[in-house]
């Protein structure tokens, strides 16, 4: 699971003007080795996946559904994972 959720962050960050916020802790929990395999996800305290600016220009075009669906679907992976691994719960 955490495989996936690493692979899904890092492939939204790859992308051109997408970034993934909500990494606030600055240590691992107590108890956890700071070299555990999946110590870099427990210093989030959330996930925000943002993507770039849609131009003012396409927003008042027919063409922003299909700008804001190419978005969401290169953010999907992290909501895929969240679907699988954290709501399923």
């Amino acid at each position: 699971a955490a495989d996936e959720a690493t692979a899904a962050i890092q492939g939204v960050e790859a992308l051109d003007g997408f970034r993934v916020e909500g990494k606030t802790y600055k240590r691992v929990p107590r108890g956890v080795e700071p070299d555990h395999r999946n110590a870099e996800l427990l210093l989030y305290s959330g996930l925000h996946a943002f993507s770039p600016s849609i131009s003012i220009d396409t927003a008042l075009s027919p063409d922003l559904v299909d700008e804001a669906m190419a978005h969401f679907e290169a953010m999907a992976p992290i909501e895929q994972w969240l679907e699988k691994w954290v709501y399923a719960q």
